[in-house]
């Protein structure tokens, strides 16, 4: 699937941001929401680990799978972008991976 199931088209990929120092930011939590993200010009399976509001917005954190990583996991700090970022439902059952419906509230994640 290329295209966000809220934004149509093939949006932009998420920004490298900048590792929060203490001063730069305030941490607001530490989640586990699977997600679908959009780096290096493809759609990644991800975890959004942590949110930080900055001065210039939103910062997350994703883990995404890294083969070439020794630890097979890279984590990165991203600039937030709603239309970058699907969430993503994981049937307990199955295991099946779903995209979530949009949702209307909060950080729009």
């Amino acid at each position: 699937m290329n295209a966000s199931i809220r934004y149509g088209p093939t949006p932009p990929d998420l920004k490298v941001g900048k590792p929060p120092k203490a001063t730069y930011g305030v941490r607001v939590a530490q989640t586990f929401i699977p997600v679908r993200a959009r780096v290096d010009g493809a759609w990644r399976l991800g975890v959004v680990r942590e949110w930080i509001r900055s001065r210039s917005g939103w910062l997350v954190r994703i883990e995404t799978v890294d083969a070439t990583s020794a630890v097979g996991v890279c984590s990165e700090w991203y600039e937030f972008r709603p239309d970058a970022v699907d969430r993503l439902n994981i049937a307990a059952a199955s295991g099946e991976v779903r995209l979530a419906p949009p949702q209307a509230a909060g950080r729009d994640l």
